[in-house]
């Protein structure tokens, strides 16, 4: 029988997560900076990319930083926020080349937001995302069918606009309409 099996004796998961966090308001601005520690023991996923066999594949280990300013006023807000973070499983880096859909590495992120509110019941507003490329990322030879490969994976921005409104006869209800990807980055 060549058909393949998951593993008759998986490990639970044991998942621990760390956050040191700062924040800082006053006068309408807000600072917010810190860093995260994400441990998954005997995480489980595909032995292979795309395959339906699961096993125990080791440690995931997520290590990041993060920071935010931004600024309010009744009628406006800015606010600008960078995060980032490496990833590995069992200290080489994880990429969803290898590891399927368990980890999906992106490069460092800048995230603009703005709105302006020029009426009570209505807010105008725009987010930019801003994600840097990663080089040489490495894919196994057992994905190649050959020696290990690399690529690069090139970053993008993208930009959403919206609207929504309030109305005061019921506000614990809003509307939105929002329009994603404007530029239809691909």
């Amino acid at each position: 029988d060549d058909i393949a099996e998951n593993d008759p004796t998986p490990h639970a998961e044991k998942a621990r997560n760390y956050e040191l966090r700062f924040l800082y308001r006053r006068a309408g601005f807000t600072i917010e900076a810190g860093g995260y520690v994400h441990r998954i023991k005997d995480v489980i996923t595909n032995t292979l990319p795309w395959s339906r066999v699961y096993t125990n594949a080791g440690e995931l280990k997520t290590d990041g930083v993060f920071g935010r300013v931004s600024h309010a006023t009744r009628r406006t807000h800015l606010s600008l926020q960078y995060n980032h973070a490496d990833t590995t499983i069992n200290g080489q880096t994880a990429t969803r080349y290898q590891y399927s859909s368990l980890v999906s590495r992106i490069g460092d992120t800048w995230v603009a937001d703005a709105f302006w509110r020029p009426h009570d019941s209505v807010d105008l507003g725009w987010n930019g995302r801003l994600v840097q490329g990663l080089d040489d990322i490495s894919i196994p030879a057992v994905i190649t069918d050959g020696p290990v490969a690399y690529i690069d994976k090139p970053g993008y921005a993208t930009h959403d606009l919206y609207v929504r409104w309030t109305p005061a006869f019921a506000p614990r209800v809003s509307l939105n309409l929002t329009v994603k990807n404007v530029f239809d980055k691909y």
